[in-house]
């Protein structure tokens, strides 16, 4: 596509931002972060998200907004269900839009395959736009190759987001999924992820080579202050995140059976095995209180009320590739964090209280409800300003400049 020359003081840059899984709305995702920041920075004219769902996909949503006991979600599950069934896109903030590109489903026989492609190319036709146009990939998307091929863009990127194949025990599914995860990198003027790691083991797969990005936060408005226990209300620690084979099992248990005096509030989807070890856990320990999948934007409110917050997934191969994105969001509280050495807890030593074993774990514990630190609260909070979502957006904007001037035949490689 050829570029629209632009003029001074004159946002002209456009993004299509084209993420993996169809779940706009609910978990304020890297993905939602960086398209909402995008949509705010002075040199971007417009930001259009778009996710693929299925049939079936639509059907779930739709089940699941009927079932939905917590007013939160149901209301997020009718939003989703609206903006998947709408032909033009929707627009969630100034600048902002979403669109679902709807297919049969994500697998299939070739007939089905081949009608999704024309389908989607169908729905993508009006979405093009002759300004100059940015469209950032999170692999591996269902159909990416189709995406990347329909919008005309001026610049591809691609974003990783943790080690997907790694997270993957059935090796022929886990070498489809690093082929998927790899595909689209040669054809990319740039590339990011969250974590050295995934810098370093897919590298060679870029040529335009990979950069590190961390996670971040969104830092405006006021944040929660380290809550007072009046009223001898009891101490309360708090975990907020997707509860599936990464959560340390035994090191929960091992907090609520050496912490009987303190509530454990537990937040976020659970499916298959760990919701039945979560049933447990009530059903044993008095202190463990699951309070199930809630709106991201409703998290605030629950953190505001912990004392401490934990971070319980386990530092190992699968998670090496990842930057909890929910320990930014913890330090933006200035409440006391301790965590698993995963990143970035790994990197924020001076903030955030680290230990890989139970017994170690405990005692960081202990040590983080007894903290009573008003500079370690301030320090917190600065860390978490450093590492803001419109700082993360800048840097893309600035490669994506950087992509459209001259280049002098050398590009660095981050790796």
């Amino acid at each position: 596509m050829t570029a629209v020359p632009r003029q001074a003081g004159e946002p002209n840059l456009r993004f299509v931002v084209y993420w993996r899984q169809a779940d706009w709305g609910f978990y304020g995702r890297r993905n939602e972060a960086l398209a909402r920041s995008l949509a705010a920075h002075p040199a971007v004219r417009d930001v259009l998200h778009l996710e693929c769902v299925s049939l079936r996909g639509l059907l779930a949503t739709a089940l699941r907004a009927v079932a939905a006991r917590d007013r939160g979600m149901r209301t997020a599950y009718w939003r989703q269900l609206r903006k998947a069934v709408a032909r033009r896109p929707v627009t969630v903030a100034p600048g902002l839009r979403v669109k679902s590109l709807r297919v049969l489903g994500f697998t299939g026989p070739a007939l089905v395959v081949r009608l999704n492609r024309w389908w989607l190319r169908r729905q993508l036709a009006p979405l093009q736009h002759p300004a100059p146009t940015a469209l950032l990939c999170y692999p591996p998307a269902p159909y990416q190759d189709e995406v990347a091929d329909s919008i005309p863009a001026s610049s591809l990127l691609a974003d990783l987001v943790d080690d997907v194949p790694a997270q993957e025990r059935d090796p022929v599914r886990r070498r489809r999924k690093a082929a998927a995860f790899v595909a689209l990198l040669p054809r990319c003027g740039a590339v990011f992820a969250t974590s050295q790691r995934l810098a370093e083991r897919y590298g060679d797969a870029a040529p335009s080579g990979i950069e590190f990005l961390p996670n971040g936060v969104r830092t405006d408005g006021a944040e929660p202050a380290p809550s007072s226990r009046r009223g001898g209300r009891r101490p309360r620690v708090g975990y907020a995140g997707t509860f599936n084979a990464t959560l340390d099992q035994g090191l929960l248990e091992h907090l609520l059976a050496w912490n009987p005096n303190v509530d454990f509030v537990l937040i976020g989807p659970a499916a298959g095995a760990a919701a039945g070890f979560l049933r447990r856990m009530q059903e044993r320990y008095g202190n463990c209180r699951y309070l199930g999948r809630k709106q991201h934007d409703e998290l605030r409110e629950h953190l505001a009320g912990c004392d401490v917050l934990v971070n319980l997934k386990r530092a190992d191969e699968i998670t090496r590739g990842n930057d909890s994105l929910k320990i930014y969001e913890y330090l933006a509280t200035g409440k006391p964090v301790v965590s698993t050495p995963m990143a970035p807890a790994d990197r924020l030593r001076d903030v955030v209280y680290t230990a890989t074993h139970a017994p170690d774990f405990q005692q960081a514990l202990r040590r983080a409800l007894e903290e009573n630190d008003p500079a370690l609260v301030a320090r917190r909070r600065v860390v978490a300003a450093d590492n803001g979502w419109d700082r993360r957006a800048a840097r893309i904007v600035a490669r994506v400049q950087g992509l459209a001037a001259p280049l002098d035949g050398r590009r660095e490689r981050v790796v």
